[in-house]
This record gives structure tokens, sequence and C-alpha cells, in this order.
């Protein structure tokens, strides 16, 4: 079942991908990162939810230290990002490259000084949010 989940958040998220690198960028950005939901769908036989999203992060914006509850993947569409879980030093993801987080995994991330986008594909318990504040 994991592995069915797994591959319809990557169908979706490399489905997604094309539409999203052909956004025009916007002249102001807030200087936290912000996510748009795009689509939400039901996973049948389950109580989770696939959340298709995507993330614009500001020049030298980071998130705070948080958590999803259930586990998410990510493209870099553009732009260049940092993250960085707890316990570990931080990596860089550059447009094209990708990454899993566990679910419940504290982390944080960033852009690393230009402004960066990225795809996120969440399967989530229904009714949960998609992140929540490390303790």
């Amino acid at each position: 079942m994991f592995r069915t989940v797994v591959a319809v958040a990557s169908i979706i998220t490399l489905g997604f991908v094309g539409a999203i690198a052909a956004e025009p960028a916007s002249a102001e950005k807030a200087s936290a990162p912000t996510r748009t939901i795009l689509q939400r769908a039901d996973i049948p036989g389950t109580d989770l939810e696939l959340v298709y999203a995507t993330m614009d992060i500001p020049s030298g914006a980071k998130t705070e230290r948080h958590m999803h509850p259930g586990v998410s993947m990510g493209q870099v569409v553009e732009g260049e990002v940092w993250q960085q879980f707890d316990g570990q030093p931080k990596r860089i993801l550059r447009a094209g490259e990708s990454a899993v987080i566990p679910a419940n995994a504290v982390h944080e991330d960033g852009s690393t000084g230009k402004p960066a986008k990225m795809a996120w594909a969440y399967v989530v318990p229904k009714g949960k949010p998609l992140a929540v504040p490390a303790p």
C-alpha cells in the first residue's frame, strides 16, 4: 500500500512540475515561505489523503522547525534550497532534485539566497494539518 501511495504521489508531482515551472514569477514575495494547496484527493480504502501543493520560498527565507504528520515528497522546480533534519547537517537541493521526508521528522528548510519554488505531495491522515511546529 505504501508503495502505491508513493507511486501516486510521484506521478502527480511529475505531472504538475511542467505547469509550475511555466508560471510567471511575481514581482514581490512575502518574507516567509508560502504554501499553496493545488489539489486534494482521498486515498481509497484508507483514512489518508494526498495533498499536492507548491511552496514559494523568497530569497533567504526559511521555515521554522516543523514536522508533517505523514510522508511528504518534494522537488525543487526552480532555485536552490537547503534542508536540515534535527541532528544532521544541512543538505542542498538544486532545481530538478527531490527529497522524501518521513512522517514526524523534525526539520527546517529555506532558500540559499535566490527565490526558490518547490512542488510537494503530502500523504497525511484526513483532517490533519500538513505541518505542525516542532515540540
